[in-house]
């Protein structure tokens, strides 16, 4: 099978067969084509890609969008990489599975329906009260695990699952997979797994891989000079990550203390639903702040009119943990890019070299951020971020959408610009092996709060 764009290869050729109940890894680097395989293989390419060759199910050739629907979901089913943009942001993740069960298995009563929908969760280790919650007011490792439980609902036979790890600290990766393995096992269920984790791959009866490999060395950290003008500082920041009109919810940040200064770069640690995010969010006033002052290059950003602060949120830019929600769909990657440089007075690089720098070609600039895997959409949401000429950059899991050679480019990036630019640095990470890499200290989040400071090694 072959994935084409008009006359373009994009994806293959590619041959394989998956046995009842195999395991079966399909490896290969950001952008090789993983993902479109996938997609053909369940007849979900989007226009205007098409698939050369044939896809055939227990003998039966799928020929067509109403065969593929007859299988899609309940026998063969797909866990995006995305689960941000795959749950709907409308409703709660109850009214989405007893909908799922309603469509996949209409035989079953409601209270078959908790039934199976409380294994489901149990067996992915989340707990039954987050079926009240929207997909947005979980963390992104609550998110990627709710879809996985989502599309075993049905019971399907062959499993798709596109990097379902990587949103998720190592901890809970390891769980991740030792989960859906056992689910595989104690269901007979086949699994397809899409990665770039060459550990991961490992765990699979056999792999497959679709490019050539390549050696990925991150860049050593030298020692700094401490700073003393801060460019972001908290104090006593207690924020909210949700809230309800009818009743009050436990603060998710709890008194923390943090400076960020100009040139420093710190890392942000912590296991999945620890708090991250959030305080990334609250450090730039898109979270609600309860009690504490939030200052940016010495203002505080509580006090200051809407028009003052949007003069300064060009200085201030973040890179999402989904890339896919943090860019607009139906706007072309030029214009993103080009909309992100008018931000500022001083632009030092065009639309294709930013392109360039975040290692995508300069025809990508003609194409919308669906036509782009996940971790290109990453890297362009970086270089979205950087084309404002950013004096702070907070990165959220910036490298977990890719493979570790687009990950040691990306790393080296963010180095070598945040060391011309004397750019602040607030990274969010899982991977220790990264924070060494870029930053000079290192903080623990647990619950909402903040560990002392450690040595980014620590």
């Amino acid at each position: 099978m072959s994935v084409y764009a008009g006359e373009q290869r994009l994806a293959g050729p590619v041959s394989f067969e998956l046995a009842p109940g195999e395991t079966m890894a399909l490896v290969g680097a950001s952008g090789s084509g993983k993902s479109l395989t996938a997609r053909a293989v369940l007849g979900l390419l989007p226009s205007p890609l098409r698939a050369h060759g044939a896809v055939a199910w227990n003998g039966e050739r799928l020929n067509g969008e109403a065969t593929f629907r007859r299988v899609r979901g309940g026998q063969l089913a797909y866990v995006f990489q995305d689960a941000a943009s795959n749950l709907h942001p409308l409703r709660r993740l109850s009214g989405q599975f007893h909908e799922c069960l309603c469509v996949h298995r209409p035989t079953l009563s409601r209270s078959a329906r908790c039934e199976v929908i409380a294994e489901a969760l149990g067996a992915l280790r989340l707990d039954p009260q987050l079926l009240k919650r929207f997909p947005q007011e979980l963390s992104g490792g609550q998110r990627q695990r709710a879809l996985m439980a989502l599309t075993l609902l049905p019971a399907p036979q062959v499993l798709i699952a596109d990097e379902p790890t990587s949103a998720l600290d190592p901890t809970l990766a390891r769980e991740m997979l030792d989960l859906l393995f056992e689910q595989c096992q104690r269901r007979g269920m086949s699994l397809l797994l899409i990665t770039h984790d060459v550990h991961a791959a490992a765990r699979c009866a056999r792999s497959l891989r679709l490019d050539v490999g390549e050696t990925a060395t991150l860049p050593t950290r030298q020692p700094r000079p401490a700073r003393t003008e801060a460019a972001l500082e908290c104090a006593g920041l207690t924020a909210l990550h949700r809230r309800r009109w009818w009743r009050r919810e436990e603060p998710a940040l709890m008194a923390v203390d943090l400076a960020l200064h100009r040139g420093e770069r710190v890392a942000v640690h912590g296991g999945s639903g620890s708090g991250k995010s959030t305080l990334a969010l609250a450090l730039l006033g898109l979270k609600p702040i309860l009690a504490g002052d939030l200052r940016w290059f010495g203002q505080s950003i509580r006090r200051l009119p809407g028009s003052a602060l949007r003069g300064l949120r060009p200085r201030v830019q973040m890179v999402f943990q989904d890339p896919y929600r943090s860019l607009n769909p139906a706007q072309r990657i030029d214009a993103m890019l080009h909309e992100a440089r008018s931000c500022t007075r001083r632009p030092t690089r065009t639309i294709a070299q930013w392109l360039e720098a975040v290692s995508l070609p300069a025809e990508y600039a003609q194409r919308y951020p669906s036509q782009l895997s996940g971790g290109q959409r990453q890297r362009l949401a970086l270089a979205r971020a950087l084309a404002t000429e950013a004096e702070v950059l907070v990165c959220d899991e910036a490298t977990s959408a890719l493979d570790p050679v687009n990950e040691a480019r990306i790393v080296s990036l963010i180095d070598s610009l945040a060391e011309e630019r004397d750019l602040a640095l607030l990274l969010i990470s899982h991977s220790t092996a990264v924070s060494a890499a870029l930053c000079d200290r290192a903080i623990e989040m647990a619950r909402g709060c903040v560990v002392p400071m450690a040595s980014v090694g620590a």
